[in-house]
C-alpha cells in the first residue's frame, strides 16, 4: 500500500512511501507488487485480487500463505508479481496515458 510517512527532523512534513502489507513497515529497496489473476471459464467475469506490497523473501511468503486462504491456486487463480521499482515507474508512465488505448504498450 502507499502511506504518507512523516520525515524525520521535519516537524508536519509527511512523504508518500510503499508499506509492505504482510509487516506494515516501509519497503526500501527490494519488493514486489503481487495481485493474483483468474482464469476465466466460458463467459466468466475478469477477476483480480488487490494490488499488494510486500518484501521479498519472508514477507512475501506470508502474503501468498494468506492469498491461498482467498485466492487458492487450485481454483485457477494465478500468481502476478512485479518488482516494485518497475510497477512504480509502469504507474508513472500510465498517469498520462492510458494502457487500454496503447496496444503495443509504447
Amino acid at each position: 500500500m502507499i502511506e504518507y510517512v512523516p520525515y524525520s527532523g521535519e516537524p508536519g512534513a509527511h512523504s508518500p512511501a510503499v508499506i509492505c502489507d504482510t509487516c506494515h513497515k516501509q519497503i526500501v529497496g527490494e519488493g514486489l507488487a503481487v495481485w493474483r489473476i483468474k482464469l476465466r471459464v466460458k463467459d466468466e467475469p475478469r477477476q483480480q485480487t488487490p494490488l499488494y506490497t510486500t518484501h521479498k523473501r519472508e514477507c512475501e511468503q506470508a502474503l501468498h500463505s494468506q492469498l491461498n486462504g482467498q485466492y487458492p491456486l487450485d481454483e485457477n487463480w494465478i500468481d502476478f508479481s512485479e518488482e516494485i521499482d518497475v510497477f512504480l515507474k509502469q504507474l508513472s508512465k500510465n498517469i498520462n496515458r492510458s494502457p487500454i488505448d496503447d496496444p503495443d504498450g509504447s
